[in-house]
């Protein structure tokens, strides 16, 4: 075989202008990258444009091959963030369109589709596996996105990044970011723009399909993609073995449990990003470092290890992924279906729905505690209840940066790892969390909370604020039970089909068994209150006998009830307020 290729440095925008089109192989796995992946990504970008090498964003290393045209390649590596760009480069043209500016959306979307010789527009990603929804829904710019549904969970999640970057390229969000601040709108969405096309790649060729493939291997296999990671592992396993042309006993040892790290990390179909994994850990274990800066601080806190050492750095590794996962994706059986622990489990996987995932930081810690019986499960369940409620609070309805809180939750899960026994742990989340002076100064009065509360909103219809809704309905429904609650649903109370942003609040809202939802349907209010009056639920009981009648009137006002309720009755006891 032939192998052949060339490997050179590029930006995005040279990537475009080089090929008129990218084909995924049919054989290719699906989109796959969810809300904490390409939100780094989208961070990231945002992010470097106000550091020193903003103009040499390193984006990574993609593999093509062209065996039968010099215009278009197949994507042989790089998939998932070709196709998070193709999304994020869509979602800016849309909203220069909504602000009016033709010329800038027009010029944005050729990187999505252009037109060929004959005037007909060809869409720059093409993908058997996610066509044709993402034909019609991504790649087409006048499109009424409304009327498509997705159907499978590739759909599902390329809707989501779509829907997601256009809400993160809003110019209130934009503005919470301080590196662009300063700009206009239009500003903010072209430096956005400009600073993905001036990223740089390092882009493989090669007109031989199987040399590509084989690139493809040895960069995945033989860690020749030179990330920090890379440096990490490759630094480890020379150290093991300092003659490169053998491999000895504890290098294979090396090589297995890395492997395993990896398979771990693949577990219940999560495919957790290796290098998110290891810097989640890193700072809650050492130090608080960018992922650029995690090869010199290994260096640097590591130093020079017996081989023994670096073995068990890698099995203490291969232990941290399995519990990795189980906080990413919790189950009851996680821990043996024990009833005591299903409070803790929700706990978590309320973390997971709020989005924000510096929490992972110091779960990672809590979790290593309670393996080493240094936490009892009440003040482990004290702890994710806090950082629940701070989540929901300042990140969910305030929209605020929850990266400023790193440096705190790195140093919190640092000092917890080191604690010796249970009274010290307890010490330590009373003074580096409960009390900690930046989390107490960030905390909103009920002032503040009811105003972002009242706007949340539910529809039976898809919407990105539903799981939200969803979440706080679940959430008072339980605290007037005392316990959670299994047969769940969210019911309009005023029917969704009278139409109305009111009906759609979360003054119309109620938890209800799902059966009774059934029933109650689109029947008026006075039909439905002898359903209610079937409810087990303690809430809906209080219900009944507060709202004789039921209207649009008193929507608004029921949703202050809530927030008031939600404020004083959860947030304040889990976040120690009062």
């Amino acid at each position: 075989m032939s192998f052949e290729f060339t490997a050179s440095e590029s930006t995005i925008r040279q990537l475009f202008k080089n090929y008129t089109s990218f084909e995924i192989p049919s054989f290719q796995r699906d989109y796959s990258w969810n809300a904490s992946y390409y939100s780094t990504f989208f961070d990231d970008i945002i992010d470097s444009i106000s550091s020193d090498d903003s103009e040499n964003y390193f984006i990574g290393t993609m593999v093509f091959s062209n065996p039968n045209t010099v215009s278009k390649v197949d994507v042989i590596d790089g998939q998932q963030r070709l196709t998070t760009m193709t999304i994020l480069f869509s979602a800016l043209s849309y909203r220069f369109k909504t602000i009016g500016e033709k010329s800038l959306s027009e010029a944005t979307f050729r990187y999505v589709s252009d037109s060929n010789d004959d005037g007909d527009d060809v869409p720059r990603l093409m993908s058997q596996s996610s066509s044709p929804f993402i034909d019609s829904y991504i790649q087409v710019l006048d499109s009424d996105k409304n009327i498509l549904s997705p159907d499978t969970s590739e759909e599902y999640l390329l809707k989501n990044a779509y829907d997601n970057m256009y809400e993160w390229l809003s110019e209130d969000d934009l503005n919470k970011h301080d590196s662009i601040s300063s700009l206009s709108y239009v500003e903010k969405l072209k430096k956005i723009r400009d600073q993905l096309l001036g990223s740089s790649i390092i882009s493989i060729l090669s007109q031989n399909k199987d040399t590509a493939y084989k690139v493809f291997e040895i960069l995945n296999a033989k860690g020749m993609d030179l990330t920090d990671l890379d440096l990490i592992k490759n630094y480890i396993f020379e150290q093991i073995n300092a003659d490169p042309t053998t491999v000895n006993t504890l290098q294979k040892v090396a090589f297995d449990l890395w492997n395993k790290i990896k398979y771990n990390l693949r577990e219940r179909e999560l495919d957790v990003d290796l290098t998110l994994f290891y810097r989640d850990f890193w700072l809650s274990k050492y130090q608080k470092v960018s992922k650029k800066q995690l090869f010199d601080s290994f260096k640097n806190i590591m130093g020079e290890k017996s081989d023994k050492e670096y073995i068990e750095f890698l099995s203490e590794l291969e232990t941290e992924s399995k519990n990795y996962v189980l906080l990413v994706n919790p189950n009851n059986s996680d821990f043996k279906n024990k009833q005591q622990f299903f409070p803790l489990v929700q706990g978590l996987k309320n973390l997971a729905i709020l989005g924000n995932r510096q929490y992972i930081i110091v779960m990672t810690a809590l979790l290593f505690l309670k393996n080493n019986e240094k936490i009892s499960l009440n003040e482990f369940i004290k702890a994710v209840n806090f950082i629940e409620s701070f989540t929901f609070m300042f990140s969910t309805l305030k929209h605020g940066q929850t990266n400023i809180f790193e440096n705190v939750f790195s140093k919190l899960a640092i000092a917890l790892r080191k604690s010796k026994d249970k009274s010290n742990t307890h010490q330590i989340l009373t003074q580096e969390l409960y009390n900690n002076p930046k989390l107490l100064e960030n905390m909103s009065t009920i002032e503040e909370f009811t105003k972002e509360f009242t706007q949340l909103q539910f529809t039976k219809r898809y919407s990105k604020l539903n799981m939200i809704s969803q979440y706080v309905v679940k959430k008072i429904t339980q605290s007037f039970e005392d316990k959670q609650v299994s047969d769940f649903s969210v019911e309009h109370i005023l029917s969704e089909s009278m139409g109305g942003e009111s009906v759609l609040n979360i003054g119309n809202l109620i938890g209800l068994e799902r059966y009774l939802n059934d029933k109650a349907k689109d029947l008026p209010y006075k039909n439905k209150k002898d359903i209610y009056g079937e409810s087990a639920y303690q809430q809906v009981k209080v219900f009944l006998t507060t709202y004789d009648e039921f209207d649009e009137n008193t929507i608004k006002s029921r949703a202050n009830k809530l927030a008031t309720y939600y404020y004083n009755e959860i947030l304040s006891k889990d976040l120690m307020l009062k």
